[in-house]
């Protein structure tokens, strides 16, 4: 099994995400094969255990196409690189990473002309995530961590994209004509208020101006327009909470789990893929992801 490893990572950097994750599956893979055999070395590294590794080398493959758009999209791939500068690492080493963090926001804010803007396979990353629950060496934290990361990332990108210009999440992240009509709407609430304001305070007086505002502000923000908007606004805003923890050292998949199922509960819709990693996760009472 170690030669078949020492095969794999010909060429790859040491540090990089594909010999990390080559290496702890095999630790795995050995680890497993070694209690089964009670301590006996030769056969733990018998030929269904290389077999084994071999099956993970070929899921590894499949992994880093699903999270490396540079690996996977000849049409991505420039744009990519141009985003992430000529002296990037990750431009010159494609072969060497997956999924490297990224900045939420800055991808949403600038789209593809930011390094941060990635472009995950969602489809291809759910089949891994499926084989990976599946399959007997499918028990590395990190690897489980990253996943999450990706599928949490995606998702939350792509409900992004998918709502902007529709809400205020338009105005948040740079549509223009979208800034325009929030500003509309929001010095036609405020002038409905102060003109609220100042007919009640020459009637009746200062405070009681002042409730009668306050009330006049509560009734317009009961506008169903805007009451979507701000339950849009908000729902974003716990889905890349999620992203956020996720990216703290350590991470508890029990919390990750308790707030997918609450932004699940207000409308966000995970992939099972990713449901199915975390709950795994739970099963196995792993506390934290290292």
């Amino acid at each position: 099994m170690q030669r078949v490893l020492d095969e794999s990572l010909i060429g790859l950097a040491a540090h990089g995400h594909r010999a990390k994750l080559l290496t702890s599956l095999r630790d795995e893979i050995y680890k497993r094969a070694n209690e089964q055999a009670c301590g006996n070395v030769s056969r733990a590294v018998s030929g269904h255990s290389v077999w084994e590794f071999k099956e993970a080398i070929s899921w590894v493959d499949e992994l880093q196409v699903s999270l490396n758009p540079i690996c996977r999209d000849d049409n991505v791939a420039p744009a990519l690189r141009k985003a992430l500068g000529g002296k990037s690492w990750y431009a010159a080493n494609p072969k060497d990473w997956l999924f490297p963090s990224r900045d939420l926001t800055e991808a949403i804010a600038k789209g593809q002309q930011s390094e941060h803007y990635w472009r995950v396979d969602m489809d291809l990353l759910s089949a891994c995530a499926n084989t990976y629950v599946r399959s007997p060496w499918g028990n590395v934290p990190w690897i489980e961590r990253m996943i999450a990361n990706a599928f949490v990332y995606a998702e939350t990108l792509a409900f992004a994209e998918n709502v902007r210009g529709k809400s205020i999440l338009g105005a948040m992240f740079g549509q223009s004509g979208q800034v325009a009509r929030s500003f509309v709407i929001a010095a036609v609430h405020l002038g409905i208020v102060a003109f609220v304001f100042l007919g009640a305070a020459d009637a009746v007086g200062g405070w009681a101006a002042v409730v009668a505002a306050l009330l006049t502000y509560r009734l317009l923000s009961f506008s169903p327009i805007l009451k979507e908007q701000q339950r849009i606004a908000r729902l974003f805003g716990d889905m890349a909470g999620v992203y956020q923890i996720l990216g703290h050292d350590p991470v508890a998949p029990a919390l990750v789990r308790e707030r997918l199922m609450d932004t699940s509960n207000k409308g966000a819709v995970w992939p099972a893929g990713l449901v199915n990693v975390v709950e795994r996760a739970c099963d196995r009472n792993r506390v934290f992801w290292g």
